[in-house]
């Protein structure tokens, strides 16, 4: 198990959430090219973002994330793979394309998921129900 993984509930929803949009705002939300420096630079907001996050009421797992920044190698490592990971698993356009056709079909707004597995689910949900909801959760 990672470092990354370790983390607290909250941590981790707030780590997953900078990792989400850094990935958008440099990548987009689709698969696309990408290079090492792409990863570093994302990689280095994350850091950055935690590193420099004014301490606020119930902040214990900003906390959290920060000290295991400063004092792991192992979880920089994890947390540069989760970064890696994020961005090669992106969903296709094709698959996203298909998407936006069901929701237009049956008159629903449209979602951007940068996680393939919360596509698929909407999708199946779409399908599963007619139309009548693409919520999966």
């Amino acid at each position: 198990m990672s470092k990354v993984d370790q983390l607290s509930v909250k941590a981790k929803a707030s780590l997953f959430h900078y990792i989400d949009v850094y990935i958008r705002e440099r990548l987009g939300f689709l698969q696309s090219d990408y290079n090492d420096s792409d990863i570093d630079a994302i990689y280095a907001k994350i850091v950055w973002r935690y590193k420099n996050i004014a301490p606020r009421k119930d902040s214990d797992y900003i906390a959290e994330i920060k000290n295991q920044i400063n004092d792991s190698d192992e979880f920089n490592i994890d947390l540069k793979e989760h970064v890696l990971s994020w961005v090669e698993h992106r969903p296709t356009t094709e698959r996203h394309d298909f998407y936006k056709s069901l929701c237009l079909q049956y008159g629903l707004d449209v979602k951007q998921m940068i996680r393939p597995e919360h596509l698929e689910g909407r999708i199946a949900k779409i399908i599963k129900t007619n139309g009548a909801s693409q919520d999966y959760r």
